[in-house]
């Protein structure tokens, strides 16, 4: 049985969430982010992503950028995280929530509008900064690869 990691993201949010305004945020250090070990053994790099940090409800939040890699609704989108500078850091896959948002261009879209190629940014709460199995044996499913740098 192959697993495939998931990582419970809150790129896909509700329109409630997307509601405030994180600039009148207090600030947090990205720095200050804990994230747990199978989280840092499978995605080693991607704490690099964080852009910023700020505190909402007395929990710390990270806001990291993503480029869209594969969309495979209803089932999955593979993003790559990307570092300040816009480089891919990792590559992840997720399934995204009923009726999730995500926010393009600065705009909130239905995640049924998010195409490859788009740059979506997103904000990780610390709490939910672990990975998941796969609820299903994954045995007769594709295997994702990572993207391929053109030579």
């Amino acid at each position: 049985m192959r697993i495939r990691a998931v990582l419970p993201i809150a790129l896909l949010a509700t329109d409630a969430a997307l509601a405030v305004d994180p600039s009148t945020l207090p600030k947090v250090s990205c720095s200050d982010f804990q994230y747990s070990e199978a989280f840092l053994q499978k995605f080693p790099k991607a704490p690099a992503g964080c852009i910023e940090g700020r505190l909402y409800n007395g929990e710390k939040w990270a806001k990291f950028n993503a480029k869209v890699y594969l969309v495979n609704l209803p089932d999955f989108i593979t993003i790559e995280v990307l570092d300040a500078a816009g480089n891919p850091l990792e590559t992840l896959s997720f399934k995204p929530a009923a009726g999730a948002k995500a926010v393009v261009d600065g705009k909130s879209i239905s995640v049924k509008e998010v195409k490859a190629g788009n740059v979506v940014t997103f904000w990780k709460s610390e709490k939910t900064m672990d990975t998941k199995a796969m609820p299903a044996d994954t045995a007769e499913s594709w295997t994702l690869l990572p993207p391929q740098k053109s030579q």
